[in-house]
C-alpha cells in the first residue's frame, strides 16, 4: 500500500478519534448549593472542592463565587483535552437578573465521558482541586532581608487568611510601587482587612502619597509637596482639612468641611477651587457657593432657598426658587419649589412649579403645575385645575410674556 494512503488512513483516524473525544462528554445530572455565608465571598477563589470518578463518571463540586440572584444551567464540553464548565450555559447569552451583592456558590456535576488526563476550565479560566477556600499564602517573598507579603490563617472559626507586616509591589524594573503595612497582632477580618498606612512611589522611586489614619498626603516628582487631606473630630463634628496644588505649583483646592454625625448634615467653612492661572473656580462664603466658567464668567450661584444659572455670556438661563408656607394642623410646613426656565431676551420661557397640598380624603400630596410658552411669547400650556395667584407674582425677577 502507498505510504499516502497509509498516512491519509493515519489522519482520519486521530480525527476521527479527537471528534469523539469531544462529543462523548455528557453532563449527567447537576445540583446546585445555595449563597454559603460561611466563607467570605470577596477573598474566595473558584475551585474544585470535591472529585471522585467512579467507572465512566465524574463527580464534581466546583466552589465559586458570583452575584447572589443566579439561575444556573451549567453545561460541559471538552476540547483538547480541556473540559469548559460555564454555570449558565445556554443561558449566558440572555438577560440575566442583576443583584448587587456576592455570595458563595457551588455546583455539583455529575458527568460521563471524560478522559484519565484533563484539564478544567470554569468560566473561561483554568481551576485546580482544592480544600482551600482561599489563595495559599506565599512565605518566600523577602526585600532587603525582611520577609513581605506575608499572610496567616486563624486557628479557629473561618479559615480567612490574614495579611501581616509589609507588603509591597514593584515595577517592572525593580523599583517599589507600593508597601502597605497590616497590623500583626489582630486577627478580627474587619480591622485587618485594611492596611494601617499605605505609600506609592513613582517609577524613579520618589515618594507619591503616604496614606495613614487620619492623613492622606500626596508629592510632585521633585519632593514638593502637592496635595493634603486631614482629618479630626471636634465634639459631634468630623472636619475634614484639604489643599491642593496644580501642576504650576499654583493653589488648586482648599477647603474646610465639618459634618455633624448626629445630623447627618455636611457644612463647609471654606471651599474654595482656583483656575490655574490663580482665579477662583468655584467659592463657598456666606452660605453660597459661586462657580465660573472661566475667569470673571460666572456659571451659576447656589444659596439655601435657590439657584441661577447663567449663560457664558452673562445672562440668567435658569432659575430655581424654595420656600415653605404653615400647614395645616399636625403638619407643620408645606414646601414650594418653583423652577423657570429663560429665553434670549430675559422672559420666562417655562415654569414648573411643585408644591405640597394637604386634603382629608388623601393626606399630604404633591403636585407638578406647568405653564410654557412658545417662541411667539403664546402661552400653549397651562394647568386647567389652577386655581389663585400665579406662583411667579411674588418674585419680582420672573417677567412673564
Amino acid at each position: 500500500m502507498p505510504i499516502y494512503r497509509l498516512l491519509t488512513f493515519a489522519f482520519l483516524a486521530l480525527a476521527s478519534c479527537a471528534f469523539a473525544q469531544n462529543n462523548t462528554v455528557r453532563l449527567v445530572s447537576w445540583t446546585h448549593i445555595p449563597c454559603d455565608d460561611s466563607y467570605d465571598p470577596y477573598s474566595a477563589i473558584d475551585r474544585i472542592s470535591a472529585l471522585r470518578k467512579e467507572g465512566n463518571r465524574t463527580y464534581l463540586t466546583i466552589s465559586f463565587t458570583d452575584q447572589c440572584c443566579p439561575t444556573f444551567n451549567p453545561a460541559i464540553s471538552l476540547q483538547e483535552g480541556i473540559a469548559f464548565i460555564d454555570p449558565y450555559g445556554e443561558s449566558t447569552d440572555e438577560v440575566r437578573e442583576v443583584c448587587f451583592c456576592t455570595c458563595c456558590f457551588a455546583l455539583e456535576l455529575t458527568v460521563e465521558g471524560l478522559p484519565e488526563e484533563y484539564q478544567t476550565y470554569f468560566r473561561e479560566r483554568k481551576i485546580r482541586r482544592s480544600d482551600q477556600p482561599y489563595p495559599a499564602a506565599s512565605q518566600n517573598d523577602v526585600y532587603m532581608g525582611q520577609p513581605i507579603n506575608r499572610e496567616i490563617v486563624r486557628e479557629s472559626g473561618l479559615d480567612i487568611p490574614f495579611k501581616v507586616g509589609l507588603w509591597m509591589s514593584f515595577y517592572e524594573n525593580g523599583i517599589v510601587e507600593t508597601m502597605e503595612h497590616y497590623d500583626s497582632t489582630s486577627l478580627d477580618y474587619n480591622h485587618n482587612h485594611n492596611p494601617e498606612w499605605i505609600k506609592t512611589f513613582y517609577p524613579s522611586g520618589n515618594l507619591y502619597s503616604f496614606t495613614r489614619k487620619d492623613t492622606t498626603e500626596t508629592w510632585f516628582e521633585d519632593g514638593e509637596p502637592k496635595s493634603q487631606k486631614i482629618t479630626y473630630t471636634a465634639g459631634k463634628t468630623t472636619f475634614t482639612k484639604y489643599s491642593d496644588k496644580h501642576s504650576n505649583r499654583s493653589l488648586a483646592a482648599r477647603s474646610l468641611i465639618g459634618y455633624n454625625d448626629e445630623l447627618y448634615v455636611a457644612k463647609p467653612t471654606y471651599d474654595e477651587k482656583y483656575f490655574s492661572t490663580g482665579e477662583l473656580e468655584r467659592l463657598y462664603q456666606n452660605d453660597t457657593t459661586f462657580k465660573w466658567y472661566s475667569p470673571g464668567h460666572l456659571e451659576f450661584k447656589q444659596y439655601s432657598n435657590g439657584k441661577i444659572i447663567y449663560t457664558r455670556d452673562g445672562k440668567v438661563a435658569w432659575r430655581q426658587y424654595s420656600w415653605q408656607t404653615k400647614g395645616p394642623k399636625y403638619i407643620r410646613k408645606l414646601k414650594h419649589v418653583m423652577t423657570v426656565t429663560f429665553d434670549a431676551d430675559g422672559k420666562a420661557k417655562n415654569i414648573q412649579y411643585n408644591r405640597d397640598e394637604y386634603s382629608k380624603d388623601k393626606g399630604l400630596d404633591s403636585y407638578e403645575y406647568t405653564w410654557a410658552w412658545n417662541d411667539n411669547s403664546t402661552l400653549i400650556q397651562s394647568p386647567m385645575q389652577w386655581k389663585g395667584a400665579k406662583p411667579w407674582k411674588q418674585f419680582k425677577a420672573i417677567r412673564t410674556p
